[in-house]
């Protein structure tokens, strides 16, 4: 996000192409392909972090990045074109006018506006992360979220096939819902009238359809296969 905003303060310089490659090459490059980049500059030829185990903070910053620079591309783009757009409004002209500090319009005006459809995209890319954190966590030999969800999955676990599909749907629910509250709260400071308040909703309330149909039919299939 602060990338985002830094590209979107300052289109066609050097950190919006920087931004831009970043983006590009981070949507490109496979999740365990740049997981085995980072093991073998910074684990095998550097020696700054551990390869594997979970020992310590440190065996984490590893997986992290590599887990987490897949869904930077979207959401830093996304945020650049949302403060783009809000930048240009009268609202913001208006308060440039009244003499605010440039930091006071760009994240107290500009940035709680442009924030909304970022809030509604990392939800859909938390599943991703959930889905990709069981290759790192292979790669990187941790026991982590995605280890035990692919155990209850294929029933390795100790768990029974109710608990695995109640615990799915659990999952899908808290996955649904945070993104809901976040974005309440900002369309409740953003005072939005009913029309507003109606057009915005829409996109949040396809996601929480799209989510519960996925679960509903990982759920199922789970169930056809056994």
């Amino acid at each position: 996000i602060p990338l985002g905003v830094l590209a979107a303060v300052r289109p066609n310089s050097l950190a919006d192409r920087f931004a831009l490659t970043l983006a590009v090459v981070g949507q490109a490059m496979p999740t365990f392909w740049f997981a085995l980049t980072l093991i073998l500059w910074l684990g095998v030829n550097w020696r700054l972090l551990p390869i594997t185990g979970s020992g310590s903070w440190q065996h984490f910053v590893m997986p992290a990045i590599a887990l987490g620079y897949y869904v930077t591309p979207a959401v830093m783009r996304l945020t650049r074109a949302g403060v783009l757009e809000v930048l240009s409004a009268d609202y913001i002209r208006t308060a440039r006018a009244k003499g605010l500090r440039p930091m006071t319009v760009l994240f107290k005006h500009a940035l709680r506006n442009a924030i909304i459809p970022v809030v509604s995209l990392a939800a859909v890319q938390f599943g991703f992360m959930l889905g990709g954190s069981i290759v790192i966590e292979t790669i990187f030999q941790i026991n982590g979220l995605g280890y035990l969800a692919w155990l209850a999955w294929t029933g390795q676990a100790h768990f029974g096939g109710v608990a695995r599909h109640t615990a799915l749907l659990a999952a899908s629910g808290v996955v649904t819902a945070l993104p809901l509250i976040w974005f309440a709260r900002a369309v409740e400071r953003l005072r939005l009238s009913t029309v507003g308040l109606l057009q915005y909703l829409n996109p949040t309330a396809q996601l929480a359809i799209a989510v519960f149909v996925f679960g509903v039919t990982v759920v199922g299939g789970f169930q056809v296969e056994r």
